[in-house]
């Protein structure tokens, strides 16, 4: 049992490890096999989009109170599955970004304010896009 419970907690921490790498997620060390995390403002992903994105993948996890997570890992849990949900979670929190062509351009990102952008568009120089 003893080393049930140390597998336990060496997949907590790999998942931590892996999660901490992504953007829009800050993660507390986990100290056993309950792992905490939790969306930053880096991420433009909602609790529920994360929650249903990592279900549509097969993958079961609850949101807690403001944006936090609270994950398990147990007997039923091996080295696979967290790979799955690393590779699940960096599709989730950077799928957005590669979407809309800003991936790794955030230096390159401009602020405008509403009324130069309007003034852009009433010149013709931006192009109303909808996908």
């Amino acid at each position: 049992m003893t080393e049930r419970v140390a597998e336990d907690h060496a997949h907590a921490k790999r998942l931590a490890e892996g999660l901490a790498q992504l953007p829009g997620i800050a993660v507390t060390p986990p100290a056993s096999n309950i792992l905490y995390f939790q969306l930053t403002d880096e991420t433009t992903k909602t609790q529920d989009e994360v929650v249903s994105g990592l279900a549509e993948r097969g993958i079961l996890l609850l949101g807690r109170l403001e944006g936090r997570f609270r994950a398990v890992t147990h007997y039923w849990i091996d080295d696979a599955g967290i790979a799955k949900t690393i590779e699940a979670m960096r599709d989730i929190c950077i799928a957005r970004y590669e979407a809309f062509g800003t991936a790794g351009n955030a230096d390159k990102i401009k602020v405008r304010s509403l009324s130069v952008m309007q003034a852009a568009y009433d010149a013709g120089e931006l192009k109303p896009r909808v996908h």
